[in-house]
């Protein structure tokens, strides 16, 4: 009896690894299944916009991001497809969330500013001090990404000076670059943290609709301050039931409706 229930244990087990090595398989496959999916939805959007049929091309774009597959690649030409069809707000809209996970592409800022001068508004930032300026113009010149890269580069750089000075050289100097490397490692990670809560920040959005009466309280009723455009950016600050607060660049501050716009 006991060997036969030993048995019976063994099949239980057998038959349990079985299926979860299949569950397993199962889930790689589709995995793999999705994203072929994907870059063939991606394909066939590229070659409807070589054809012009740009409508068709950016509802095919939209749904390989609606699948969760967010590239820069995919909205600089969902932003594309947009300006192509004279939908200005839109434009911006994917030019500016392809530019947060990609900053220093010159594509991407090339076509954002041709669409920001199909703009109504010619709003002038605040000026800054110039090393303010600087400073945010070095930060946002990586993604977080790029920084974290930076960081584990120089990280694994310093490791290798250490080692070096341990048990090759054995100099002083190599010690104190390898400590000089772990400082500038630290510091690159602490760029990256900076900017990824930059990109994951959802106070950011773009005006939708052809122009909107920016109100000077949450309230229809209340005295309108001034108006703006479709494709206008800005940023939010507060809410009241269907009411936001919102600031321009150039600091000047409303209400508008929360079905007016899109975040970036």
């Amino acid at each position: 009896i006991w060997k036969m229930k030993l048995k019976n244990r063994n099949a239980q087990m057998n038959s349990f690894t079985k299926i979860f090595f299949l569950f397993l398989m199962v889930c790689f496959y589709s995995e793999v299944a999705s994203a072929q999916s994907a870059a063939e939805i991606f394909k066939n959007a590229n070659d409807l916009y070589k054809k012009n049929k740009f409508d068709e091309a950016a509802s095919a774009y939209e749904k390989i991001i609606g699948q969760g597959y967010e590239s820069p690649d995919a909205f600089y030409n969902l932003g594309n497809c947009y300006y192509k069809l004279k939908r200005i707000g839109k434009a911006i809209l994917y030019f500016k969330k392809a530019e947060k996970i990609s900053p220093g592409d010159e594509d991407i800022q090339h076509n954002l500013q041709i669409a920001e001068l199909k703009t109504i508004d010619k709003i002038r930032p605040l000026p800054q001090l110039k090393i303010f300026s600087w400073w945010n113009e070095f930060v946002s010149s990586q993604s977080s990404d790029g920084w974290s890269f930076l960081a584990i580069f120089s990280l694994w750089i310093s490791v290798i000076v250490f080692t070096t000075s341990m048990f090759v050289f054995r100099k002083k100097i190599f010690s104190r670059l390898s400590f000089a490397l772990i400082l500038v490692s630290v510091c690159f990670f602490l760029l990256a943290y900076h900017q990824k809560k930059n990109e994951e920040s959802d106070n950011e959005a773009v005006l939708m609709v052809s122009n909107t009466d920016v109100k000077s309280a949450p309230d229809a009723n209340s005295s309108n301050l001034f108006i703006i455009h479709e494709g206008t950016c800005f940023k939010i600050f507060d809410s009241v039931g269907n009411w936001n607060k919102i600031k321009l660049e150039d600091g000047k501050v409303g209400w508008i409706e929360s079905n007016s716009y899109l975040k970036i």
